[in-house]
């Protein structure tokens, strides 16, 4: 069974080790900035979860500006919620579960 859910603070480990693996280090959310991002916009931080195990997240911040700046990344703060714009962070799907269009489901979210 799918669900769709946004994400919460007890969540932190799972996607920290979902970002692990699907991005580079150099490019993967630290675990800091992705505990960040929960506590200040956990309503934008989407799972989806296959029985109980996630399989995809999608996360970013509302912003006024319509592109993503360096310092958004590490500074949820940023983050408007009244803001013009949906920026995305990431998106990310276990390599178990590419392919079945579950980061598509996520995105239309």
């Amino acid at each position: 069974m799918l669900e769709i859910r946004s994400a919460r603070p007890d969540d932190l480990d799972r996607i920290y080790s979902l970002e692990k693996e699907c991005y580079p280090q150099a490019e993967a959310a630290g675990y800091e900035a992705l505990k960040e991002r929960l506590n200040v916009f956990p309503n934008h931080f989407w799972l989806l979860e296959r029985d109980g195990q996630l399989v995809s997240m999608v996360n970013g911040m509302v912003s006024d500006k319509p592109d993503l700046e360096d310092e958004m990344y590490e500074k949820a703060v940023l983050h408007d919620e009244d803001g013009s714009y949906q920026l995305i962070f990431s998106v990310a799907t276990s390599p178990e579960f590419t392919g079945r269009g579950y980061a598509s489901i996520l995105m239309k979210e």
